[in-house]
């Protein structure tokens, strides 16, 4: 089985994840390693090819790995953008179960704020409003797929 944790970048989703694995004795997966290990830096995929370009090796990886792990349990840290293409999402419910964490957006502002780390998702973001809009719209997808 496999238990798939999906949230906006910052909310946890890979510390949560190995934490689980952990107190559950399963093996975890953090997505966005599993495609840098095979493409490279995230970073940089996305500031020289784009956004699209990268969600189309995201999704290309996510059914790779899907395939690749038939009866083995499992914790995914999924990318926080996994889920919003429809076939990610098909995916991820048939694999087995979706866990969102739904990190309150000041506790994410906070995190970003502090992490020297910057991703290249916010590159057009000039703003701390401009990340919120993307993480309202990213919550309605999450939401759903709980």
């Amino acid at each position: 089985m496999v238990i798939s944790i999906i949230g906006f970048p910052f909310s946890g989703k890979s510390t949560y994840g190995k934490r689980l694995a952990s107190d559950l004795g399963w093996e975890w997966v953090d997505l966005d390693n599993y495609i840098e290990e095979r493409y490279g830096s995230i970073e940089e995929i996305i500031s020289t090819k784009g956004e699209e370009y990268f969600r189309d090796i995201e999704s290309k990886s996510l059914l790779e790995f899907s395939n690749e792990v038939e009866n083995r349990d499992i914790i995914l840290s999924c990318g926080g953008g996994t889920p919003l293409r429809p076939d990610n999402q098909l995916i991820l419910k048939g694999k087995g179960k979706i866990l969102w964490l739904d990190t309150p957006f000041d506790i994410i502002a906070k995190r970003l704020e502090d992490s020297p780390q910057k991703r290249a998702i916010f590159a057009n973001c000039n703003s701390i409003e401009d990340i919120k809009k993307i993480y309202d719209e990213r919550r309605k997808i999450y939401e759903s797929l709980e």
